[in-house]
């Protein structure tokens, strides 16, 4: 089964955002407040530019998850979160610079990869990072 298709059958699975009991804090991240969800720490969108020889060619969007393990962890992911926003940001326009095009589709993987690198090697409590929405743009 292919990536895109088991993202998509994920993505309908979930619960609609207002289906869940969320709060939005002064620092744009929605963080859920019961139940199984008490373990994700959500970043607002990020938007990247794409890059060609002289000009802008696109942006990706990207929506993230931090997976905390816990409710405890992902207070404590909370609590550091505008330096993991700037690292994810840091790896997200790496990976642009060199893999993005609004020509050809998005590795999803491989941005997961990248991502996942980067904000556990900042962050140990972050057991893993998710991509809820990833999409490219032209001009």
């Amino acid at each position: 089964m292919s990536l895109a298709l088991l993202l998509t059958l994920a993505l309908a699975a979930a619960p609609a955002a207002d289906e869940r009991d969320f709060r939005r804090n002064e620092g744009g991240v929605d963080t859920a407040m019961t139940g199984s969800d008490a373990r994700y720490v959500w970043l607002d969108e990020i938007v990247l530019p794409i890059f060609g020889e002289s000009q802008m060619e696109g942006k990706v969007h990207v929506r993230l998850v931090l997976d905390a393990g816990d409710k405890a962890g992902a207070a404590a992911v909370h609590a550091r979160l505008p330096r993991l926003r700037a690292r994810a940001l840091s790896a997200l326009l790496e990976f642009a610079r060199l893999n993005a095009s609004p020509y050809a589709a998005l590795d999803a993987r491989a941005l997961s990869v990248s991502l996942n690198r980067a904000l556990r090697a900042e962050d140990r409590q972050i057991a893993r990072v998710l991509i809820a929405r990833v999409r490219v743009d032209d001009g």
